[in-house]
């Protein structure tokens, strides 16, 4: 179960920059610089195109990014809604890296790699940011620094808390938690739901459990604070509950999960049917497989 706890928790930490039930507006990652006037000559196909991607219907959008780059093999906004689509409809990971080095490669050489108002530079932050992501699910954490590095260079707000997850997974414990406090210590919200889930990852994977189970109950504590909890809240929360041997308590954040809005990564009545087998409640273990589809479906 650690390795599914921690692609929920990296999931998070992509979630606060591409969330998959809807993106952010094209201004939101306003440039260093200063807020430039918006790019507006995206033609009514690549607008649709885009806008299934911002509405989560990504099956849709590979067909539109399909026939966009077949129309304009050097469309990177084609590109980009292809990589998109492959990073979270299909999980094809490797090929959703294709496309969003495609998308930068096609981008940089119309634009360059430093754009300028009035380039389009909006397009270019997504571009960065969705390599990164694509390269976190890889693996390939030393690309992730580099990427998100890159990003804060030209852009604003700084993704500060985000590469705690890659120090992480490179055994620079030390490093993870210094940047995840730097997340915490900027006073966004974004911020602190990634710096805390980072937070109860890097103490889990160092084997400091008692550490990891203050840390997912302070992220559980935010989320309820300023919202509504989410399945990766209280999946992660359970998971370092099971640890302290809170049954219990891992139980009840479970049913609270399924009670959630869905989400692509984690499954709560998964879970819950490994904590009644275990718990020898078997009876209880087959109800909760039977959940799984219609769950994962909603």
């Amino acid at each position: 179960m650690l390795r599914a706890r921690h692609a929920r928790i990296a999931a998070l930490a992509l979630a606060s920059l591409i969330l998959v039930s809807g993106l952010c507006a094209l201004g939101e990652h306003a440039r260093a610089q200063g807020t430039p006037t918006p790019w507006t000559q995206l033609s009514p196909a690549e607008e649709e195109a885009f806008l299934m991607v911002e509405q989560n219907q990504m099956i849709r959008a590979r067909e539109l990014g399909e026939a966009l780059v077949a129309d304009d093999p050097t469309s990177f906004i084609g590109h980009l809604v292809l990589a998109y689509a492959q990073h979270f409809a299909e999980a094809n990971f490797p090929r959703a890296l294709y496309h969003a080095n495609l998308a930068r490669q096609h981008f940089e050489a119309r634009f360059g790699p430093e754009p300028q108002t009035p380039a389009p530079w909006m397009w270019h932050a997504r571009i960065i940011q969705e390599l990164g992501n694509v390269h976190g699910e890889l693996g390939h954490h030393a690309e992730r620094i580099a990427l998100i590095e890159r990003f804060n260079r030209s852009y604003q707000p700084q993704m500060v808390a985000e590469i705690a997850w890659s120090l992480m997974k490179l055994g620079r414990y030390d490093e993870a938690r210094a940047a995840a406090r730097q997340g915490l210590a900027e006073d966004r919200p974004d911020q602190v739901v990634v710096a805390l889930n980072a937070l109860c990852a890097i103490e889990f994977e160092a084997g400091r459990d008692g550490a990891s189970y203050d840390a997912c109950g302070q992220a559980l504590a935010y989320s309820r604070a300023h919202g509504r909890a989410t399945v990766v809240d209280l999946t992660n929360f359970a998971e370092s509950a099971r640890t302290m041997l809170q049954l219990a308590e891992a139980e009840r954040a479970l049913l609270e999960a399924t009670e959630a809005a869905s989400s692509l990564y984690g499954n709560p009545w998964l879970e819950l049917a490994e904590l009644y087998t275990r718990a020898g409640r078997f009876a209880e273990a087959g109800q909760a497989l039977q959940k799984i589809a219609e769950w994962r479906g909603r």
